[in-house]
């Protein structure tokens, strides 16, 4: 009767409890202009279109950004990517308009493009700094 709940015991012990890991990412927005914060998206005939889904960052201001609604350790986790755009409110893409993924810098006026891992976000305590204090690395796209 002992031995199962021992056995539970130990294993739920060693688990990572990803309910203890950040939700949100907090982002510092120091410019002076307002920014969008957008995700692309792909249709399913390749298209592409960047969406703010209604996120802007209102000029020196700070925002929490929550990219899953849930544990971005867990999300990440394996070697996972956040990818995300700051663009100039006054040259974004007609919203929900998908046009050949070539023309992202045509349609946007892309002022920062990240690519994250959980490495990334914990090197930099959750925090992103628009513009940034020291220069941001892009890893090549796979």
């Amino acid at each position: 009767m002992f031995i199962p709940l021992i056995c539970l015991t130990l294993m739920f012990s060693n688990c990572k409890n990803y309910y203890d890991s950040p939700s949100y990412i907090t982002i510092h927005n120091q410019s002076d202009n307002d920014i969008y914060l957008c995700l692309l998206f792909t249709n399913w005939e390749g298209e592409c279109t960047l969406d703010r889904g209604g996120s802007t960052l209102k000029k020196n201001s700070i925002f929490e950004w929550q990219p899953f609604g849930f544990s971005i350790e867990r999300s990440l986790r394996g070697g996972g990517i956040l990818e995300f755009y700051f663009v100039n409110p006054n040259h974004y893409n007609e919203h929900h308009v998908f046009y050949a993924c070539n023309l992202i810098t045509v349609k946007n006026e892309i002022l920062m493009h990240y690519r994250l891992t959980l490495e990334d976000l914990q090197r930099m305590n959750w925090m992103i700094v628009y513009p940034p204090e020291e220069p941001v690395i892009i890893p090549p796209e796979e």
